[in-house]
């Protein structure tokens, strides 16, 4: 950072220390108090200057991550707004088939005994994945809130 010339008082000092006697000690002092607080103040500015460019750059990525979240949010509600395919219906409605038919397994009081066997399945449904169009999944859960309409 350029600096500009010394004040007139800086020279004014400089002659008084030449001179015999020399200059008085509290001159001294305070003008490397004032020498300290221009470097002082100096160092700050650079500091300021670079957290400015920190937050400027981190604008700029929290701008970018932005738009993307965006994009996919969009990618998201379109595939959910195009709803599931023939074929995926069919596979989840063959999964709540095949689960369904497997109830009165997981219900039996022979199974209701077993240490290793999971709770009774009261309730179960499938959904296909959105981001996946071959995945099926099947839960089975307590409940009696029923089955999915088919």
């Amino acid at each position: 950072m350029p600096r500009t010339a010394p004040p007139p008082y800086y020279w004014q000092n400089r002659q008084l220390e030449q001179a015999p006697g020399g200059r008085a000690q509290s001159a001294q002092d305070q003008e490397a108090a004032a020498q300290r607080a221009v470097a002082d103040a100096e160092e700050a500015l650079t500091q300021a200057q670079l957290a400015l460019d920190t937050a400027q750059q981190a604008e700029v990525i929290g701008v970018q991550q932005a738009e993307a979240d965006l994009r996919s949010a969009r990618q998201d509600r379109a595939t959910l707004q195009a709803g599931a395919t023939d074929a995926e219906s069919a596979a989840a409605r063959a999964a709540v088939a095949a689960a369904q038919a497997n109830l009165p397994r997981w219900n039996s009081p022979r199974r209701r005994r077993s240490r290793r066997s999971p709770r009774p399945a009261w309730l179960c449904w499938a959904r296909t994945s959105p981001k996946r169009s071959s995945a099926v999944s099947v839960h089975i859960s307590r409940g009696s809130e029923g089955i999915l309409p088919s």
